[in-house]
């Protein structure tokens, strides 16, 4: 049971990572300004 939780725990933390590394490739400054662009054209027409 507790090696269990220590082997989900540790899927858990390099799932993170690689999570973090995704966010880090994809979402450039210009990823973000064409992100803030869309949310302000839903704000818009909302």
């Amino acid at each position: 049971m507790v090696f269990e939780v220590n082997k989900i725990r540790r899927d858990f933390s390099i799932t993170n990572f690689f999570v973090f590394v995704l966010f880090f490739l994809f979402f450039s400054k210009k990823t973000l300004k064409n992100i803030c662009k869309m949310f302000e054209i839903v704000i818009y027409y909302s």
